[in-house]
Formats: C-alpha cells, sequence, structure tokens
C-alpha cells in the first residue's frame, strides 16, 4: 500500500463492496442535485453503513456524492471529503467515478 491507503500504481483493486450500500450510493449520486437534498441525506446513510462495515469503496463513492451535493447547494462541509475520496478511488479500477470525484 502507498500513501493514504492506496495501492502502488498497476495492481488496482476491483470496485465494489456491500451491494444495498452501492445501490444507497447509486440513488444518492442521482439525486445529489436535488432541491430536498434527499441524495446529500442519502449519501450520509451509505457514508454511515460503509464505516460500520469498514467498505472502503463505498465510503469514498459516499464522500465524493456528499462533496458534490455540499457544493450544489452553497455549503463547505464535505469538501474535505472529496480529497479523501479521490485518494481512495485511485487504489480502484473504477475510472468513472474516479473522474467525477475532481470535478466537485
Amino acid at each position: 500500500m502507498g500513501f493514504g491507503g492506496t495501492q502502488t500504481e498497476g495492481a488496482k483493486k476491483k470496485p465494489g463492496g456491500d451491494p444495498r450500500i452501492e445501490k444507497i450510493n447509486r440513488e444518492a449520486y442521482e439525486r445529489r442535485h436535488d432541491a430536498d437534498e434527499a441524495g446529500f441525506r442519502l449519501a450520509a446513510e451509505a457514508l454511515r453503513l460503509s464505516e460500520e462495515i469498514g467498505d472502503e469503496y463505498n465510503r469514498a463513492l459516499a464522500m465524493r456524492t456528499i462533496a458534490c451535493g455540499s457544493y450544489h447547494h452553497g455549503k463547505s462541509d464535505g469538501f474535505e471529503g472529496a480529497l479523501e475520496a479521490l485518494t481512495i478511488l485511485e487504489g480502484y479500477d473504477d475510472p468513472l467515478s474516479l473522474a467525477s470525484t475532481p470535478n466537485v
């Protein structure tokens, strides 16, 4: 493992984790711009669940969505999570999620 808990270049982990948390993360990301902030609440739930079971991949996706929703709703909470999510996702073979994280 390299700095920040990611693997060194070359060997990438397969993306995935707990399927029920993945489902919550997908819905959260789809709803991240909703006026009622439903995506933000869903991402917070995915973050909590992923931390409870140690699901690093879904934790990173939830942090990415929280940061994105925070930005969209004019809040600054969650921005630190975007950098941590980026660091984690660099260790996975998931270029789409990795590419969407710095765009927060």
